[in-house]
């Protein structure tokens, strides 16, 4: 069994999000993965569905390797995505970071699905939007 782990990640609203995460002592070679960016748990809004990919900087959840035992996976959020979430903490307060929730399911190869890591996910605003 596997215990989920939390983990909460920031992100600035106006450049893409790139984030390499390691799991000591499981091969995810093969794995799926399914991620989600909502405005709240069990349900809300979602800002961000991600699936599996193979490319770097190409949206998604990338596996990137398998080395000494641990497993290095890749989130990546593309700026656009990110300009395009536009919560805020309180909507009466333009300018303020906005905090929402995600998780990640990983399907190893030949196994069950389980929840991997779980968060808040902080969008940072900034003032630069170039």
């Amino acid at each position: 069994m596997f215990d989920t782990g939390t983990l909460p990640l920031e992100a600035a609203r106006w450049t893409p999000f790139k984030y390499s995460i390691v799991f000591e002592g499981i091969n995810l070679t093969g794995a799926t993965f399914a991620m989600e960016v909502r405005d709240r748990k069990d349900g809300g809004f979602v800002r961000v569905t991600l699936g599996t990919v193979t490319s770097e900087n190409v949206e998604g959840v990338r596996f990137v390797g398998f080395s000494g035992g641990n497993s290095t996976v890749e989130i990546f959020i593309a700026e656009a995505t990110m300009e395009a979430m536009d919560i805020a903490a309180d909507a009466s307060s333009p300018g303020s970071d906005g905090i929402a929730f995600w998780d990640l399911h990983i399907t190893p190869s030949g196994g069950t699905k389980f929840v991997a890591l779980e968060g808040t996910f902080t969008v940072k605003a900034g003032a630069t939007n170039t």
